[in-house]
């Protein structure tokens, strides 16, 4: 009769990878900067339609775009992801002009089935928005993370940690001298 072979030795199982760090979130930092852009856009373009002040509106207009296509990536750049900040100037200027051409497509659409010009222009306009509107959107959705740095852990603690601050406290003497400085040296172990 043999002696029952021993049970193999169970190995431990490695300690599974940490999962990575979130990100954090900087989009409301870009859509500031797009509602800036809108309002500017807004204004200017009520001003530029009024006969009253033209100049002042194409000023405002011109400040607006400006300020959407070059405000954002500048945020990118300011968190240092000037990669980040390439592509959405790319996207910025990409997006609007594909709604243009789409909605110059469905307005070519319109007016070839006796639609008016007005249809056209009003669907070249809704493409232009929408472009716009869907570039904020990506920016802030999903351009606007910034990886969280990993926590760094030390090997080995150290076996006390010892901290020493100066001090200077102000100590009232008797009548005539009021308060009298006393320097010290206050420490934590």
């Amino acid at each position: 009769m043999q002696a029952p072979a021993p049970a193999p030795a169970l190995k431990p199982e490695p300690e599974p990878e940490p999962p990575p760090p979130p990100a954090l979130w900087y989009g409301g930092q870009t859509l500031g900067v797009d509602f800036g852009a809108v309002v500017l856009l807004i204004v200017g373009g009520a001003l530029a339609a009024s006969s009253s002040n033209t100049s002042a509106g194409d000023a405002l207009l011109a400040i607006g775009s400006t300020t959407y296509v070059l405000g954002p990536p500048i945020v990118h750049v300011t968190h240092g992801r000037p990669s980040v900040a390439a592509g959405d100037l790319g996207l910025r200027l990409g997006a609007p002009l594909a709604g243009v051409l789409a909605g110059g497509f469905f307005g070519l659409l319109l007016g070839a089935g006796g639609g008016s010009d007005d249809a056209a222009g009003i669907a070249v306009i809704v493409g232009g928005i929408a472009g716009t509107a869907f570039a904020v959107a990506i920016d802030a959705a999903v351009f606007a993370r910034e990886p969280k740095p990993a926590p760094v852990a030390m090997a080995h603690p150290p076996p006390f940690a010892l901290s020493i601050a100066p001090t200077l406290l102000m100590v009232r003497g008797d009548r005539e001298q009021g308060l009298t400085p006393v320097p010290g040296v206050v420490g934590t172990f």
